[in-house]
């Protein structure tokens, strides 16, 4: 993997939610999904992440006070008006604030199995800061393989092909970018992160 890059404080600004909404249980999946890539950090209520904006590489910090959640951007160079518009978008889409709850909501209240998970899981959203290439290494990784095992291999792509950022004293891997995987040999990547050579070349063909 590449030296870590550090990033500075660029911007910061404010999402007001649509109620119902709980940051916790949206960026905090109960299941234990990552909300944007799997090195994540979730503390106390903040949650230190990262993303792509085209070729660049973005360090998150958001937390969140009842419906407001305050993201706080780190970068390398600096964002054109343009760019912070769609990264706020991403965000924003991310956090789920398209969803319309209410209308479900009115629904499962009155269903015997619905009004549970309702209650027990009410403001959550299903959102996520998708990253497309993210998703195919987890398609992939996940395909005729114990959970463990694909756990096992995912860390390893991170770790040897993934985008390392820090920022407010995190340290976050970034999902690998395709071009960087595309570039590799099918054996290397079987041999080095054990996810076996039919595997390791679907997720190659993909990343071309």
């Amino acid at each position: 993997m590449n030296t870590p890059r550090s990033f500075r404080a660029s911007d910061q600004f404010e999402i007001v939610m649509p109620e119902p909404f709980d940051f916790s249980l949206t960026v905090a999946k109960p299941a234990g999904w990552h909300w944007s890539t799997p090195t994540e950090v979730f503390r106390n209520g903040t949650l230190w992440c990262g993303t792509y904006l085209d070729s660049k590489s973005i360090g998150l910090k958001l937390s969140a006070v009842n419906k407001s959640v305050m993201v706080s951007v780190y970068v390398q160079s600096h964002l054109t008006n343009n760019e912070e518009a769609a990264l706020q978008m991403s965000i924003r889409i991310g956090l789920g604030e398209d969803e319309a709850l209410s209308a479900f909501y009115g629904f499962a209240h009155n269903d015997e199995v619905l009004s549970t998970a309702v209650q027990d899981l009410y403001g959550m959203r299903v959102g996520r800061l998708d990253d497309l290439f993210g998703r195919v290494i987890l398609a992939t990784t996940l395909q005729m393989a114990p959970l463990k095992r694909s756990q096992d291999m995912m860390g390893r792509l991170l770790e040897r092909y993934g985008t390392k950022i820090t920022f407010d004293g995190r340290e976050i891997v970034l999902w690998p970018r395709p071009s960087n995987i595309a570039k590799r040999d099918p054996t290397e990547l079987g041999e080095k992160q054990s996810s076996g050579t039919e595997r390791s070349g679907s997720l190659r063909r993909r990343a071309i």
